[in-house]
């Protein structure tokens, strides 16, 4: 799967949901990061007439300020469901007042090891693996306390072919045994897939390129 493929179909499912919220730009529920590079790479290539909306950290701490959140600007860049929760919020305020169409920009992988999907109405991106993004990038965004997998990228394709195997049908543990994780790691893995996030049912749209696609059809 190449940038060439994947790009004009999320673009296409970008206008289509920009259309249907009569909305003009994408404003990005999530910090500045690989994701948010690769989503306006994507927005330049395949829809210039869409504007992706970068969020400052004063523009969020302000927002949820008035929310009655205080946050330090360490603690917003932490990766916490608080600080996740804030910059949600923080551009579903923002978009409402500016035409514009709250997106996260979190990867198929990272969705999978979080779960739930994100309170906004798309991710663009939610459908690409984090191994996928990285080639794009050279980076991408895991959540706690995978972010070291995301610096070695063999391993990350390991998992991504072990989440795929999941999704498939197969046991958690077994999934994740041939994963050259520290042990405590692949315990955490397991213990996540075991739980299951709930990604399917949500109002947020995942464009879809692969099957199962979290949100569409990857019931857990």
């Amino acid at each position: 799967m190449t940038l060439e493929w994947f790009g004009p179909v999320i673009a296409g499912v970008c206008r289509q949901r920009l259309a249907d919220r009569v909305a003009s730009s994408l404003v990005a529920a999530s910090p500045p990061g690989a994701e948010l590079e690769l989503l306006e790479e994507i927005a330049g290539r395949w829809m210039p007439e869409v504007r992706v909306v970068r969020l400052t950290a004063d523009e969020v701490r302000d927002a949820a300020s008035s929310c009655g959140v205080e946050l330090s600007p360490d603690d917003l860049l932490r990766d916490t469901p608080q600080a996740a929760a804030v910059w949600e919020g923080a551009a579903r305020i923002l978009a409402a007042g500016t035409s514009g169409l709250p997106v996260s920009t979190a990867n198929r992988t990272a969705l999978i090891l979080s779960g739930p999907l994100p309170l906004v109405p798309l991710a663009p991106l939610g459908d690409l693996p984090a191994s996928l993004v990285r080639a794009a990038r050279g980076a991408c965004a895991l959540p706690h306390p995978f972010q070291g997998v995301a610096e070695d990228g063999d391993l990350l394709a390991d998992l991504d072919r072990a989440l795929e195997r999941w999704a498939a049908g197969t046991r958690p543990e077994d999934a994740a045994a041939e994963l050259a994780m520290a042990p405590d790691l692949r315990s955490e893995l397991v213990r996540r897939l075991r739980v299951g996030p709930v990604l399917r049912g949500s109002a947020c749209v995942v464009p879809k390129l692969g099957d199962p696609t979290p949100g569409i059809d990857l019931d857990v």
